[in-house]
């Protein structure tokens, strides 16, 4: 039995069911010559050398702790390239030469110990994407620049991207773009909508430390963004921001040089073809060719009103427009109209596709592309009925957390095209774009993330045991997801009624998942049910209290943590002593009523 990464539950207590294969087992052939047996013997040594080297000590990939310091990290890196390197020299010893047959029969030792989760949500990838099994090969370049794109899609499901395999068209740039980048299968949403969400993407701090949601509105000035991390470097720092809710009014700002919002300008949601020129312009006038971009979209969101260009599904239904739905209905809606609804949330991923293959073009034209780092990540998703529920405001639904997240670097040069499997959040993003532009992390900084630049090129045994958290505390609710390995675990706390009426004062008692009396316990295997319709917290008990407690050991190290956070008391919900203006920005995109 290989230890390591390719049980459930190393460090979080009694979780020891295996849910993928885990017992390494080496092909014997019908005839063996000496020399054959001598590659097999230290092919076979390879492969297990190079899964031991991995199990070295190092940085805790469950991210139990919110942290590990940088020289920590780096140390343990060292100390598994040393030991590759040694396993590596000592095979090559030993066998003198390895036949191409040995190295299929290690290669096939890796495939079967290796996790495979199912593309439960990504039918459409079956057989035409290549999953990440090897070690993404990386040549780091020293000089030229090294310009960095950020691209957030708001309120984008990741399984209507046809980028991940939807059967509609919707994203044919970014399908482009796909093939030059590793994708990620298992990327989750630290928050359940914008705010907290972005807060944790720009800070690499989970909500617990940020506490950037609905009442404690803006972003603590003593939390460092990736974008002061970027000026301090010497980058020209730009942000165009879709989003009301991440105003430079709210602190989003910090950092950049150049922060526009424009709704001071504009009273409605900015159509993607509209923020892509601002962006352009910019760049226009820019002559920093290190330069770090912050290109959020918003066209997915509600309400769905696509441009006709685009609006090219299901568009003999009855319903041509249908407004704003509410998170949750006692009844679901007409089957007709949430067809209408879906038809028309595609058509406004393919109309901010289009902008984007705009901006994308203009990069290729000025010689900008072969240079240019991109991550494109989603800040949550969007909900048409599952488990009853409609749009994100405070979802914890796959549909709703689980989301896209890509990554394109000039400095890859293998496996272009690749979907990597290991779990991933929002936390990592901040960690990973100053990965691909090679910046070392500022003195006294340590993010709750890991970059993923340096999972993908680190060794593919690495990483399967990581636990992701989603964290909400707003609309008088109190709610965490854990995920681990096919494991989903869900905790609600009881409603605070009083909240939820102050907010949903119209619809709260229709919201049934939100307005509840005791706390709530879900567990889902969402490899074998990605649509969370059964819940096995019972059935399966020694897996429930696992991630309970991980769940707890998590808390516990978010309240201990000697960082700088946000208020430590949460204050409440109160419209009446609210900015107006701050209240019409949560109003104006249905996050209250």
């Amino acid at each position: 039995m290989l230890g390591c990464d390719l049980k459930l539950a190393p460090p979080v207590g009694a979780l020891t069911t295996r849910t993928h294969h885990s017992t390494m087992v080496t092909p014997t052939p019908h005839k063996t010559t000496p020399r054959l047996r001598r590659g097999v013997r230290a092919a076979t040594l390879l492969v297990v050398g190079a899964l031991l080297a991995s199990c070295q000590p190092g940085p805790d990939p469950a991210m139990l702790r919110p942290s590990l310091h940088e020289a920590q990290r780096v140390a343990a890196q060292e100390a598994q390239r040393e030991a590759m390197a040694r396993i590596t020299a000592l095979a090559a010893d030993r066998a003198g030469h390895l036949s191409d047959r040995s190295v299929a029969q290690a290669r096939g030792v890796i495939e079967r110990t290796v996790p495979k989760p199912p593309w439960s949500m990504f039918p459409g990838l079956e057989g035409k994407a290549q999953r990440l099994r090897e070690s993404v090969r990386r040549e780091r370049r020293e000089d030229g620049p090294k310009p960095v794109l950020l691209l957030v899609m708001d309120t984008t499901r990741v399984d209507h991207l046809s980028a991940w395999g939807y059967s509609r068209e919707t994203t044919p740039n970014l399908d482009k773009v796909a093939q030059e980048s590793i994708r990620f299968s298992r990327f989750y949403s630290n928050g359940a909508w914008t705010r907290p969400s972005i807060a944790s993407i720009m800070t690499s701090r989970y909500r617990g430390e940020h506490h950037c949601e609905l009442a404690g509105a803006k972003l603590p000035d003593r939390m460092t963004t990736v974008a002061e991390v970027f000026k301090a470097n010497g980058y020209a720092t730009a942000a165009f921001v879709g989003n009301q809710t991440v105003r430079g009014a709210y602190n989003f700002d910090q950092g950049f040089d150049h922060y526009e919002d424009i709704h001071d300008e504009i009273e409605h949601n900015p159509k993607a073809d509209e923020m892509v020129a601002r962006t352009i312009r910019w760049l226009d006038h820019n002559d920093n060719d290190n330069w770090f971009i912050w290109l959020f979209l918003v066209d997915p969101h509600d309400p769905y009103t696509p441009v006709k260009e685009f609006d090219r599904w299901d568009t003999k239904s009855r319903y041509k427009r249908v407004g704003i739905p509410s998170p949750e209905y006692r009844s679901m809606p007409p089957r007709n109209l949430v067809k209408r609804m879906v038809a028309l949330y595609d058509a406004e991923i393919l109309q901010m596709d289009h902008a984007m293959g705009t901006l994308f073009d203009y990069f290729r034209e000025r010689g900008i592309w072969d240079d240019l780092s991109v991550v494109v990540v989603t800040d949550h998703g969007e909900a048409f009925g599952e488990n009853n529920s409609f749009r994100h405001p405070y979802h914890f639904w796959e549909p709703n957390i689980h989301v896209g997240f890509m990554m394109r670097s000039p400095e890859f040069k293998s496996h272009l095209g690749a979907v990597e499997d290991r779990l991933t959040q929002s936390v990592d993003v901040a960690p990973t774009l100053l990965d691909l532009a090679g910046l070392s992390y500022p003195e006294g900084w340590t993010p709750s993330g890991i970059s993923a630049a340096a999972m993908v090129t680190g060794p593919i045994t690495v990483g399967w045991d990581r636990s992701v958290y989603t964290e909400l505390r707003g609309y008088g609710l109190v709610r965490w997801m854990v995920r681990r390995g096919d494991y989903k675990y869900l905790r609600f706390n009881p409603s605070d009624l009083d909240a939820l009426k102050g907010v949903w004062e119209k619809t709260w008692e229709d919201l049934t998942s939100a307005n509840h009396e005791t706390t709530r316990h879900y567990l889902f295997n969402v490899a074998k049910d990605p649509w969370e319709t059964r819940n096995v917290a019972r059935r399966e008990r020694t897996i429930y209290r696992a991630m309970a407690k991980d769940l707890k050991t998590f808390r516990r190290a978010l309240r201990n943590g000697k960082r700088p956070i946000g208020p430590k008391i949460e204050p409440k919900f109160d419209q009446d002593k609210m900015d107006p203006e701050m209240l019409e920005d949560l109003r104006s995109l249905g996050y209250i009523e």
